[in-house]
């Protein structure tokens, strides 16, 4: 569930890093392949990262994101029992940035995408990612980049696109 205009965080650049964990003998031999092919020089952001890691400050946000996104789950989980009952079962998830919710009124994925665009939700009907069978008539809800208030409205307006009182 993601609400139009709301994005989390605004960039202007992007580092991309990768890595890889070598045996010591390759070491050599994939670094001369990787500057190789390599058309982007990032030495100074990875030393940076490097130092960035090292110091425990991404530890540190990883356990603050954890607890974030966890008491964010929690929300949209309390405000799915009290407001989607009958409609939209939202299975017991342990971490994430996104849900699945699983349609109880009837509704293809299709149709609980389009209710939910025309209240101002985008969310994905689960037969999106199906190349073959049957609609597991779901959708999918994001979270995390979403405070309490904006999560207990996105609830209550998706409760009111899926009841079909409005059709």
């Amino acid at each position: 569930m993601d609400l139009p205009g709301s994005a989390a965080t605004s960039c202007c650049s992007r580092l991309f890093v990768g890595y890889m964990v070598l045996p010591k003998r390759l070491i050599d031999t994939i670094l001369a392949f990787r500057f190789g092919i390599d058309q982007n020089a990032v030495g100074l952001e990875q030393a940076i990262l490097a130092d960035f890691i090292e110091e425990g400050h991404l530890g540190r946000h990883m356990r603050r994101m954890r607890e974030l996104y966890a008491h964010r789950l929690q929300t949209l989980r309390r405000e799915g029992e009290k407001h989607l009952k009958g409609l939209l079962e939202i299975p017991d998830v342990k971490a994430g940035l996104y849900a699945v919710g699983f349609l109880r009124n009837g509704m293809s994925s299709r149709q609980a995408e389009s209710a939910a665009m025309y209240h101002g939700i985008e969310t994905m009907g689960l037969d999106r990612f199906m190349l073959s069978g049957t609609d597991p008539q779901g959708i999918v809800l994001g979270f995390a980049a979403f405070d309490d208030d904006v999560i207990k409205r996105g609830v209550a307006t998706l409760a009111i696109a899926l009841s079909k009182r409005d059709r």
